[in-house]
């Protein structure tokens, strides 16, 4: 198979267990458990699905390790320690999209989110001429401008569909940010895998795709553990007197199967 056709199947795999990755998260929110207060009610934790994201990815990294250590001397891939610690900055751009679309997906559907995920390659685009110094053809541009036309069209149509207009432009406002979270990860990535002449803005170093999503994932976990997850929990909220109650969140999903 040519790298052509793996690069059409990884795209194709990539859009069914993206958008069944969307489906579940939106379906966990209206999974019933119960918590600390002994009384059943929705499990609407966006920041512990970010947690638990970060944590999946993290298993990439001994599963690349392994693999690698199976290969023959001469075919291992090197693990370069210098890049794997900048990959900290897509990580917490990761950190901030995922946070954000988890939390938007409370105030809007799931068909709205994956539409308004094109405005992703707005972003990308732009992002890649100003700091990769990407230069766009005439077809990229014109793809970039039906892209938002489109944006405009649907986040009009999903605010005046809804009956609850304030929080229907709440969820559009984060998810758009949400987009904008996620192409700087991307050209982060981008920057940090690909090789090429400095002057592209490429690096003459790069990692295996599996390291960089495993230290993304280790990254994320550590800025979770250590800064999100507890300032969610000191900050007032309406979760048990929190932003977010982290210790709640896990008993929910003891007591939850399907949790």
């Amino acid at each position: 198979m040519t790298s052509s056709k793996y690069g059409a199947v990884a795209f194709g795999c990539a859009l069914i267990l993206g958008t069944s990755t969307t489906l579940s998260s939106k379906y966990m929110y209206s999974i019933m458990s119960v918590g600390l207060e002994n009384e059943p009610r929705a499990f609407e934790k966006p920041l512990m699905q970010t947690f638990l994201m970060f944590v999946a990815m993290a298993l990439a990294l001994p599963v690349f390790l392994l693999y690698n250590q199976c290969l023959s001397s001469d075919k291992r891939q090197p693990v370069h320690l210098n890049q794997c610690i900048k990959l900290c900055i897509p990580a917490m751009a990761d950190l901030i999209s995922t946070a954000l679309n988890c939390v938007g997906l409370m105030y809007v559907n799931v068909s709205f989110y994956q539409l308004a995920r094109c405005s992703v390659i707005i972003y990308v685009a732009s992002l890649k001429v100003i700091f990769l110094h990407f230069v766009m053809t005439g077809y990229m541009r014109m793809g970039i401008f039906i892209n938002v036309i489109a944006i405009i069209i649907i986040s009009a149509s999903a605010i005046a569909g809804t009956e609850n207009v304030a929080n229907t432009i709440i969820g559009v406002s984060v998810m758009l940010l949400a987009c904008l979270s996620t192409a700087l990860q991307y050209v982060s990535e981008e920057y940090f895998m690909k090789k090429g002449s400095k002057s592209s803005g490429a690096t003459e170093v790069s990692n295996p795709p599996m390291i960089v999503i495993g230290m993304e994932g280790i990254w994320g976990s550590l800025l979770m553990l250590l800064v999100v997850l507890p300032l969610a929990y000191a900050i007032p909220g309406g979760d048990n007197g929190h932003l977010e109650d982290f210790f709640d969140s896990f008993v929910m999903m003891q007591n939850s199967a399907d949790l």
